[in-house]
C-alpha cells in the first residue's frame, strides 16, 4: 500500500480548523489499517477509513476564508471591543458544527467539536484518574 502525504492549504482561518479536525483524529483510539475487528471490539476506529473524510474536509473549498480573514484584518480590534469579531468567529465555527459558547470574558468565544466527545468518553475509561 503507497501513502501521500495530506496537502493542506495555507489560508490563515484553516489551519485552527484541521488542527481540531486532526486533534480529534489524533485522540480517538485507533486501530491497524484494515483490522475492524479489533477497532468494533474496543470502540476504536480504522484510521485508513477516516484518511479520506480528512483530507476531503482539509482540501475542501475554503476560498471564503480568505474574504473573511481580510474582513476581520480590516478593523481595529481593540481590547474587549471585539464584538463583531466574535460574532463573525462564533457564527462561522457554527456552520462547520462546533457548540459555540460566546461571551466568556466578554468577548471571548469558545468553540468544541462533539466529534470529540467519544475519543474523551473513551480516554476516561481507559484512564480513570486524568
Amino acid at each position: 500500500m503507497t501513502t501521500r502525504p495530506i496537502r493542506l492549504k495555507r489560508t490563515g482561518l484553516t489551519w485552527p480548523m484541521v488542527g481540531a479536525a486532526l486533534l480529534a483524529l489524533a485522540q480517538t483510539p485507533s486501530v491497524l489499517p484494515g483490522n475492524t475487528a479489533v477497532a468494533a471490539a474496543d470502540g476504536g476506529i480504522d484510521v485508513a477509513q477516516r484518511k479520506p473524510a480528512v483530507e476531503a474536509a482539509v482540501n475542501a473549498d475554503d476560498s471564503h476564508l480568505d474574504a473573511l480573514y481580510k474582513d476581520l484584518q480590516r478593523i481595529r480590534m481593540l481590547a474587549f471591543q471585539e464584538t463583531r469579531t466574535a460574532a463573525k468567529l462564533a457564527a462561522e465555527m457554527r456552520k462547520i458544527g462546533f457548540d459555540v459558547t460566546e461571551t466568556v470574558g466578554k468577548t471571548g468565544v469558545e468553540a468544541m467539536s462533539l466529534t470529540v466527545m467519544p475519543a474523551l468518553q473513551w480516554n476516561q475509561t481507559a484512564n480513570p484518574s486524568s
